[in-house]
């Protein structure tokens, strides 16, 4: 039995190549995975939290784009849904 709790965090090298691989595919379903898999990237946060995303949930404040979860694995009741995350460009 493993002592690891929890799953083992994604290598930036381990990202690069599924974008990239994502991105060089003819697949219609690649450009879906290509965007969940870098706003789930940017914002740190859980695939049960993207999935639930909606354009009514993400708004721009000045330099970046921001984005409130209802609930999240630490906040299950919601009490925080009003507390945004942020997500910068890094030039």
């Amino acid at each position: 039995q493993s002592l690891e709790e929890g799953k083992r965090p994604m290598s930036f090298d381990a990202y690069r190549l599924m974008c990239k691989k994502l991105n060089a595919s003819d697949a219609s379903e690649a450009l879906f995975g290509h965007c969940f898999l870098t706003m789930e990237w940017n914002l740190m946060a859980r695939s049960d939290n993207c999935k639930m995303m909606h354009l009514s949930h993400v708004e721009w404040r000045q330099d970046c784009l921001v984005f409130f979860f209802g609930k999240t694995k630490g906040d299950q009741i919601g009490e925080k849904a009003d507390e945004p995350w942020h997500v910068y460009s890094n030039p």
